[in-house]
């Protein structure tokens, strides 16, 4: 945590850092996390709308449709294969 007025800074994670935290998560049985921060990446939703998603909207196709918090506004979101892959593997485990 930053002291009040000091600026702080962030950098991003590669691709290789990010498949290898799901992979630790993964083999550590940390799936909640590890679909949580899955999500979060593929789909750049804020963690308020990542945590209103359930299963059921996953395993209905292609897409799910949710209305941001936030802005108010309704999206359609495509499930891509990678997000796909990490979804099974942990709904079967789960």
């Amino acid at each position: 945590m930053s002291l009040k007025g000091q600026k702080t800074t962030t950098t991003s994670m590669d691709w290789d850092q990010f498949k290898s935290l799901i992979s630790k998560l993964e083999r550590d049985g940390e799936n909640k996390y590890c679909l949580l921060i899955s999500i979060g990446v593929f789909t750049v939703l804020r963690i308020g709308d990542l945590l209103q998603l359930r299963f059921s909207q996953f395993e209905n196709g292609e897409n799910f449709t949710i209305v941001e918090m936030k802005t108010k506004k309704t999206r359609k979101i495509k499930i891509n294969q990678d997000l796909k892959s990490v979804y099974k593997r942990l709904r079967r485990k789960g």
